[in-house]
């Protein structure tokens, strides 16, 4: 696999994971998303989408999950560049204000630079 693709160690696939970021985690936050994160014990960062039902039908729900892990999946490295660390990282969406995935890449950028 090439450094661009997305394994499954690399996602918080578990609701006990989400909510240990929740409670424990630091967070930065916009005007549509919020990132939770906290740092972990592993060799990687692993990454956890959560959206809630008030932003729409499944359809948009979905789409955007897509749109945030591609923006993610493609930029990982820049997101947390110079950051020995590894984190547990959470991005909840809020409102649908974004629709491309350069508009989703260029808000994960403002709040992961913060």
């Amino acid at each position: 696999m090439g450094t661009l693709s997305f394994p499954k160690e690399e996602r918080l696939q578990n609701s006990s994971h989400f909510q240990k970021v929740f409670q424990y985690g630091r967070k930065q936050k916009s005007e549509a998303i919020t990132i939770f994160f906290l740092k972990n014990e592993l060799p990687q960062n692993r990454l956890g989408i959560s959206i809630g039902k008030k932003f729409g039908s499944a359809v948009k729900r979905n789409r955007m999950k897509r749109l945030v892990r591609e923006a993610y999946r493609l930029n990982k490295q820049k997101f947390l560049q110079g950051n020995l660390s590894t984190f547990d990282i959470v991005i909840v969406i809020h409102r649908p204000k974004y629709s491309t995935l350069s508009e989703v890449t260029q808000a994960l950028e403002k709040l992961f630079s913060k």
